[in-house]
C-alpha cells in the first residue's frame, strides 16, 4: 500500500490534509481544510491506481470520472454530498462533504446493551428515504455498499450515508470480501439494481438490532435480542430473501412497513368521520346539557313565553355551532422527518418532504397565512394577515394549538435565537408586537417603526432587532429588552428584506425600488457602503454562510442574484421564473425558492444552478423548513 499523506499537504492547490480519518483497502480517507473557504473542512477519500496496463488503468480512471461526476448530482439530507473530484500521479481523489459524527458501527461497538428498537427504525428509515430518493433519479443509482460502517449519525442525529462503493472500481475482489454479509452477491456486479441495496437494509437492521452479521440462512433475531419485535423480525427476513418474488421491491415500501410498527393504526388517529346532522345535534345537546344547565333551566321555565323559547333556541343553535367549530379534531398526520412548509393560494400551507420534493399534507393555520418562524425546539408560529392572530403549531403533526392576538395584519415576524421573544411586524398599525415565550406566552411589549414593516432580524446575541420598513425607506433598530426604537437609519428605497454576512458583523437590506442592498455595520449601526444590484425588484435576501454568499430573488427579472459578501460584489445570475421567498433545506445544501407559476425551484449554492423544480399550490410565497 502507498504511503499516506501528512499534515499540511495541499492537494489540487486547495485541500489541506489535517489528518487522516480511515484507512481502507484502495487508499485512505483524510479530514482536509478548504484553504478557498474559510474554516471550511471536507473529507477526502483517496483511491490508489493498481498497477495494471495502461489501458486498464485508463478504464479505471475514466470509470471512476463518470461516477464520480453523477454523484456530484446528488443532492438528499441523508447523503453526504459529494462536491469535487480530482487526480494526482497514481491516485483518485474524491471530496465530500465531512460528517461530524460517529458511524452506526462505531455506535454499536460503544454500546454494551443493545440500540431500542423504535431508535433503530427511525435511523433506517431515513435510510430507506434516502436509496428511494437515489433508485427514482431518472437515472437510478445503486448505493451498493449499506454497510454500519458507511452510516454515519450527525451531530443532528440524522443518518448520513458516505459511501457508493466506489471500492469496486479499483479492486472488486476486496470489495466483496469486506462486505460479505452485507451486501447481496451481486451488489458489485456492474449490472445490479436497487434490489441490492434493499439486501442491504435487511442485512444492516439484522445488525443494527443483533450485533451480528445475518448468515446465509440467518438465525432468529431474538437468539440474540429478546427484545427484537415479530413485526420487524418478518420485515428483516422479507428484505433478505434473495428470490425475486416475496422480496421488496423498492425502499419506500420497506419505509411503509416500519412506519406501521413505528405507528400502528391504534397509535396514529384518523381524522373522525362526518356526523350526520342527527347525530351532530344529539351530540350537541348533550355536550349543552353537560355544560350549560342554567341554559336548559330557563327553558322550562319559560314554556309558556314563545318569545323567550325561540330566543333560547336560537342562543342554544349558536352555541353548539362554536362549539363544534373549536373542537380539537385527531391528527391525520404524524412527521417522520424534515419537512418544508409553503403557503399557498392565500389560505392553505404545504407540507412537502424535501427530499422526494412531494407533498405529504395540506393545512390551514387560519385566515390568509403570511409568513412563518420556528423555535429551536421545533413550535412553528404562523402569522395570518387577516386573522389578525398568531397561530402556534406543532409540526410532529401540523395541529394548531393556540393562537396569540396581535395587531391588525401580522406579517413579518422572528424568533430571538435565545428563544427569549417573538416580533411581529403589523402592517396597518406599523408596530412590533414583542412577545414573551416564558410559561405565559402573550405580548408584553408594542413599539412603533417606520411606515409598512416588511422584515425583522434580530441579532445573534438577542439585544437588537432590525426592522426593514417599505414605505419609509428606513431600518429601525429596536433594542429589546428595553422595547424601544434606539436608532433610524436611511436606506435605499422600499427596503423589502434583511439578511447577515456569516459572522454577523453587516447587515445587509434589499432595497426594491432602488435595485440595490444598503449595507450597514452592526457595530457602529451606520450604513457602511451599497451593492447594485443588476435586477428590477429585489423581493427576498437570504444568507448562505458555507460560501459567504447572498442569494436575493429578483421577482421583476426572473433571476435570484448571488452576491458575493467578501468583496460585495455580484458573482451570479441564476434564472428562475418571478422568484419570491427562500429558505436554507434542512441540511443546508440547497436553496428553496418560491415562484409565481405555482412552482418551487431548488438551487445548488455550490455550483450556483436550479438542480429541480417541483410542483406545489397556487401561488406559493412565504416557506420554512423543520427538522
Amino acid at each position: 500500500m502507498a504511503q499516506l499523506l501528512v499534515a499540511g499537504v495541499l492537494l489540487e492547490d486547495r485541500y489541506k490534509i489535517k489528518r487522516v480519518l480511515a484507512s481502507t483497502g484502495v487508499g485512505a480517507i483524510y479530514l482536509v481544510e478548504d484553504v478557498k473557504i474559510t474554516a471550511k473542512n471536507w473529507a477526502i477519500k483517496e483511491f490508489l491506481i493498481p498497477p495494471l496496463p495502461l489501458a486498464q488503468q485508463t478504464e479505471i480512471r475514466d470509470k471512476f470520472r463518470a461516477e464520480a461526476e453523477r454523484l456530484k448530482t446528488v443532492s438528499h439530507s441523508n447523503i453526504a454530498r459529494v462536491i469535487d473530484y480530482f487526480s494526482e500521479g497514481m491516485r483518485e481523489y474524491l471530496v465530500m462533504e465531512f460528517v461530524d459524527g460517529a458511524s452506526v458501527q462505531a455506535i454499536l461497538q460503544m454500546s454494551v446493551t443493545f440500540l431500542p428498537e423504535k431508535q433503530v427504525l427511525r435511523w433506517v428509515g431515513q435510510i430507506c428515504d434516502a436509496l428511494e430518493y437515489l433508485h427514482s433519479l431518472n437515472n437510478p443509482i445503486v448505493f451498493r455498499d449499506l454497510r454500519p460502517i458507511n452510516i454515519m449519525l450527525d451531530k443532528d442525529e440524522n443518518i448520513k450515508l458516505v459511501n457508493f462503493g466506489l471500492d469496486r472500481i479499483f479492486d472488486a475482489v476486496q470489495m466483496k470480501t469486506v462486505a460479505t454479509g452485507f451486501c447481496s452477491p451481486d451488489a458489485f456486479d456492474e449490472t445490479a439494481d436497487s434490489r441490492a441495496d434493499l439486501f442491504g437494509i435487511g442485512a444492516t437492521l439484522y445488525f443494527m438490532l443483533t450485533k451480528e452479521k445475518p448468515a446465509l440462512v440467518p438465525a432468529p433475531m431474538k437468539s440474540y435480542n429478546s427484545q427484537v419485535s415479530p413485526d420487524v423480525e418478518k420485515i428483516v427476513l422479507r428484505a433478505l430473501d434473495k428470490s425475486s418474488e416475496p422480496r421488496y421491491l423498492s425502499a419506500a415500501e420497506i419505509r411503509s412497513d416500519i412506519e406501521k410498527v413505528l405507528f400502528p393504526p391504534s397509535a396514529v388517529p384518523s381524522a373522525a368521520p362526518k356526523p350526520s346532522p342527527l347525530t351532530d345535534f344529539f351530540e350537541g345537546a348533550r355536550t349543552l346539557t353537560r355544560r350549560f344547565p342554567l341554559i336548559l333551566a330557563a327553558m322550562a321555565r319559560s314554556f309558556r313565553r314563545p318569545s323567550i323559547i325561540f330566543t333560547v333556541l336560537a342562543a342554544v343553535i349558536v352555541l353548539f355551532v362554536g362549539l363544534n367549530k373549536i373542537s380539537p379534531r385527531a391528527p391525520s398526520y404524524v412527521k417522520m422527518g424534515p419537512v418544508l412548509y409553503a403557503a399557498c393560494g392565500g389560505s392553505e400551507v404545504w407540507t412537502i418532504d424535501p427530499n422526494t420534493r412531494k407533498s405529504i399534507h395540506k393545512w390551514s393555520p387560519g385566515t390568509t397565512p403570511a409568513r412563518f418562524a420556528a423555535t429551536k425546539q421545533g413550535t412553528v408560529y404562523v402569522s395570518n394577515y387577516e386573522g389578525h392572530e398568531l397561530a402556534v403549531v406543532d409540526p410532529q403533526n401540523d395541529v394548531v394549538m393556540s393562537h396569540i392576538r396581535v395587531e391588525r395584519n401580522p406579517e413579518a415576524l422572528a424568533v430571538s435565537p435565545d428563544q427569549r421573544w417573538i416580533l411581529v411586524a403589523s402592517r396597518a398599525t406599523n408596530n412590533i408586537s414583542i412577545i414573551a415565550t416564558g410559561p405565559e406566552v402573550r405580548v408584553v411589549g408594542i413599539t412603533a417603526v417606520g411606515n409598512t414593516p416588511r422584515d425583522i432580524l434580530i441579532t445573534s446575541d438577542s439585544k437588537f432587532a432590525y426592522v426593514a420598513n417599505a414605505a419609509s425607506n428606513t431600518v429601525s433598530i429596536i433594542d429589546v429588552t428595553a422595547k424601544v426604537v434606539k436608532k433610524t437609519i436611511l436606506v435605499g428605497r422600499g427596503p423589502q428584506s434583511l439578511a447577515s454576512n456569516a459572522d454577523g458583523t453587516r447587515i445587509y437590506v434589499a432595497n426594491e425600488n432602488s435595485d440595490d442592498l444598503t449595507v450597514i455595520d452592526t457595530g457602529t449601526q451606520e450604513v457602511i457602503g451599497s451593492v447594485f444590484l443588476d435586477g428590477k425588484g429585489p423581493y427576498h435576501i437570504l444568507s448562505f454562510s458555507a460560501t459567504y454568499t447572498l442569494y436575493v430573488s429578483d421577482t421583476g427579472g426572473h433571476q435570484v442574484l448571488a452576491v458575493d459578501t467578501a468583496s460585495d460584489t455580484l458573482k451570479s445570475h441564476i434564472p428562475v421564473i418571478s422568484p419570491r421567498d427562500m429558505a436554507l433545506s434542512p441540511r443546508g445544501d440547497s436553496i428553496f425558492v418560491s415562484c409565481d407559476d405555482s412552482k418551487i425551484a431548488m438551487i445548488d449554492p455550490y455550483g450556483n444552478f436550479v438542480r429541480y423544480t417541483f410542483t406545489v399550490g397556487k401561488d406559493p410565497t412565504a416557506l420554512l423548513t423543520v427538522k
